[in-house]
């Protein structure tokens, strides 16, 4: 488990990164963008995509993981 600035780091060398509240979420950066993206599914063949903007609580915390599927 890790910081969030070490969750930063590894979305800056192209990882999906997520807390194990999240329910089906990640986190991750894309090539050539500012900014942090979340990235889950609606449904079976919906996506959903939003800019990140973390709380507190996610700044905070030190549970970030890699994800790995």
């Amino acid at each position: 488990m890790m910081s969030f600035m070490d969750a930063v780091n590894n979305m800056l060398a192209g990882k999906r990164m997520i807390r194990p509240s999240w329910n089906g979420y990640y986190a991750m950066i894309l090539n050539g963008q500012n900014y942090i993206w979340t990235i889950g599914k609606d449904t079976a063949t919906a996506t959903n995509s939003n800019i990140y903007e973390p709380s507190l609580d996610d700044i905070l915390a030190t549970d970030w993981i890699v994800k790995t599927n």
